[in-house]
């Protein structure tokens, strides 16, 4: 999968991987099980931005009929990212 830095950035929710141990660590915090595909892709690279935006959909929302915008996905971080979003 391609992945584009945002305006020049290289910070760490472009770059690196997840441990075993912050993973964990954040489940309990959040109370949740993150889906087995989502970990594992966060374990080879945690969190980046896509260079393809729009995703094919059936379901209708409220900004586009046939498509959702998708501009990154959120690194699962104890200071920031994915935790910051809930």
């Amino acid at each position: 999968m391609k992945t584009l830095p945002k305006n020049g950035e290289s910070g760490k929710n472009l770059k690196g991987g997840l441990n075993e141990e912050t993973l964990q660590k954040v489940e309990r915090e959040l109370q949740v099980e993150l889906p087995e595909s989502y970990s594992n892709l966060m374990k080879k690279r945690n969190g980046f931005y896509l260079t393809k935006k729009f995703y094919s959909t059936t379901i209708h929302n409220s900004w586009e009929k046939n498509s959702v915008y998708v501009n990154e996905l959120y690194g699962i971080y104890e200071d920031s990212g994915l935790i910051d979003t809930c």
